[in-house]
């Protein structure tokens, strides 16, 4: 059991620095603007951003090899689950920057105070964990539909 910890350990390692090099090798770019290409050539960002590359290509080197993998590669097989998993984030994206819009719109053209902008998201939280495919409402409608896992 030990060696299937190293593995995952192993696996975890290459991952994180894959995230944290991109995150990292990128942020000094965004706020920038006008020094754009500048910041996107600097040193510290070029290398940063090779870290999370060659990261990335050991992670799925080393989860191809993996006798317990953290991901199982054969999973992208799967045209359903490729559609989705991409549609699934496409949504995820266009909800968190709606959030992050009606937040600003709260909290600058109606005058609310930060955390009252964050109380008005609650009722809509509430919904989303009760009806979803696993809280108390949603599990019986996936069952009755036919819902299965992947």
């Amino acid at each position: 059991m030990d060696a299937v910890r190293y593995m995952l350990a192993v696996g975890c390692f290459f991952i994180v620095g894959g995230r944290l090099g991109d995150v990292f090798g990128r942020r000094p770019v965004l706020p920038t603007g006008t020094a754009l290409f500048a910041a996107w050539t600097a040193a510290r960002t070029l290398v940063l951003l090779a870290v999370a590359a060659v990261s990335g290509v050991l992670f799925v080197l080393r989860e191809r090899t993996a006798r317990h993998p953290l991901v199982d590669l054969r999973l992208f097989r799967d045209v359903s689950f490729d559609l989705i998993t991409t549609m699934g984030s496409v949504f995820n994206m266009g909800y968190a920057v709606t959030v992050f819009i009606a937040t600003l719109y709260l909290q600058g053209v109606r005058g609310l105070s930060a955390p009252a902008a964050g109380t008005v998201f609650l009722a809509p939280a509430v919904v989303v964990a009760l009806a979803g495919p696993t809280g108390p409402v949603g599990t019986p409608v996936a069952a009755a539909n036919g819902g299965r896992g992947v």
